[in-house]
């Protein structure tokens, strides 16, 4: 039975790489030790005039994702060359039996026959000739099976096909998963790259990015997971091993030398630091990616890569500058999180103060939560909170404990204590340390306002709110935590 019973392994491309395979592990030495050579011999038993042509032909198609038409196959299909075909089975067959094992064979071919992909009378035929021990109508009858499904039964259009009938189905069916895995395996790289976000165990996630390493998205996710430490030391190795050619392109460039990591002393840290860096100046100069612009233009802001001078000095002046001339080449290319990277160094450096906020504006227009986050801030900041608010509430909604914290406030200034405590309470869940005080400092304004028999009730739960968060508080806020308790229980006395 086949290792995946989906996959039709009689295709053009499996089967003729069983036979090489068997005959290089048996040290049969042998002019059919490759796919070309096997189909060099078939097409020569046809006609030698048409050989090369359709050579290139059958290459292009087994390496390419696209479909096309080879009419040679379609006349084998239609019986027109039964004869030459069946000649040069015959001398396969030949070459086969040069082992003494080739029965054994014989029988993990007919094993690879699964029923879904055959019909019942073609099936029976393969069998009765296997029981048979004529290995050469055999042979012939695997071939014509494998040339008859050409256009749909090669790995590739397999995992094209895959990856269709995955995209289809919704996240909850368990299926959709093992289907982009599947086309993974057969070699697509959008397979790839969806199976990859799929998982959780970082080994296996990086091997899959890997896989779909021609897409430069999948390229750029092993960059963040390096850049973050997420690999083993081993598994490090193995991936630049991997991405050789991508490294050494990038080690080509000025950019890429003298390189310093201020920030990390460890070497495992530092390879990790520079390898990511290498991976992803590799996606901006080579593939005019925006987020490979975008990451080294963050490093480089941040000190995280430093360019040295002829002293060995840091370059300080030309890290910086370097790091803004990449965050702008990504932000004409629509990188919203360049723009954000570019506004907050504008606003922690106070300078070009007039384009921090249209630089936000732009992601917080697109719902871009971080952009929306840091737009809100900038206008509470310029006592604009009418205008802050919308955003707050879409930040809040997207549990950005900030927004909630804020939006909050903002409520509370409004005295619109109902939907400042629900606010406070979800920031409370998303990790807010600020935000029990907050929650708890109204409920004790409602206590002096109150002049009815609830009025002890609301005092009682603002203790409480602190009492139940205490423990999860920082230090600062829990100093200031402790000394209102100690105020308000008074009070209770």
């Amino acid at each position: 039975m086949n290792d995946n019973i989906l996959i039709d392994i009689i295709n053009i491309k499996t089967l003729p790489e069983m036979i090489i395979n068997y005959l290089k592990n048996n040290n049969i030495d042998s002019n059919l030790n490759s796919i070309r050579n096997i189909y060099s011999l078939i097409l020569s038993e046809i006609s030698i005039d048409i050989k090369d042509s359709y050579l290139n032909k059958i290459q292009k198609y087994l390496s390419s994702n696209e479909a096309c038409q080879i009419l040679v196959f379609d006349d084998i299909t239609d019986g027109i060359y039964d004869k030459e075909l069946i000649n040069a089975c015959n001398i396969i067959v030949s070459e086969i039996n040069k082992s003494i094992d080739n029965v054994t064979f014989y029988q993990e071919l007919l094993n690879k026959c699964y029923f879904i992909h055959f019909e019942d009378d073609e099936l029976d035929i393969i069998t009765k000739y296997f029981n048979n021990c004529d290995y050469n109508n055999y042979m012939f009858n695997l071939f014509k099976h494998a040339i008859k499904n050409y256009k749909i039964s090669t790995p590739k259009i397999l995992a094209q096909r895959l990856l269709g009938d995955a995209t289809t189905l919704t996240n909850d069916i368990p299926i959709k998963k093992f289907l982009f895995k599947m086309s993974a395996d057969l070699g697509n790289p959008f397979a790839a790259f969806r199976y990859a976000n799929c998982v959780t165990d970082q080994d296996e996630r990086i091997e899959y990015f890997v896989k779909g390493k021609e897409l430069e998205i999948c390229l750029w996710q092993i960059g963040y997971l390096i850049e973050h430490f997420r690999l083993s030391e081993s598994t490090l190795e193995t991936v630049k091993k991997e991405l050789k050619e991508i490294i050494n392109y990038s080690n080509d460039f000025e950019e890429c030398k003298n390189l310093y990591t201020p920030k990390t002393k460890k070497n495992y840290e530092k390879e990790c630091i520079i390898t990511s860096f290498k991976i992803f100046f590799y996606l901006a100069a080579k593939k005019n990616f925006s987020k490979g612009y975008n990451s080294i233009g963050k490093f480089l802001i941040n000190n995280k890569i430093a360019y040295i001078d002829k002293n060995n000095n840091i370059d300080d002046e030309k890290t910086k500058s370097k790091g803004i001339e990449y965050l702008k080449k990504a932000v004409t290319l629509s990188n919203i999180p360049a723009m954000e990277n570019l506004a907050m160094y504008y606003k922690k450096n106070n300078i070009n103060i007039d384009l921090i906020k249209p630089l936000l504006l732009i992601g917080a227009e697109s719902e871009d939560l971080i952009s929306c986050v840091e737009l809100s801030k900038v206008l509470m900041s310029e006592d604009k909170l009418d205008e802050a608010i919308d955003y707050l509430k879409y930040a809040s909604s997207q549990k950005s404990a900030y927004a909630q914290h804020n939006l909050a406030k903002v409520y509370e200034n409004k005295f619109d204590y109902d939907n400042a405590k629900y606010w406070y309470k979800e920031a409370i869940k998303n990790g807010s340390k600020a935000s029990a005080i907050n929650l708890a400092q109204i409920y004790f304004k409602e206590f002096v306002d109150n002049n009815t028999t609830m009025k002890n009730s609301y005092l009682l739960y603002a203790i409480n709110i602190l009492n139940n968060n205490l423990n999860t508080l920082d230090n600062k806020h829990k100093e200031i935590a402790n000394k209102l308790l100690i105020e308000w229980k008074k009070l209770l006395d």
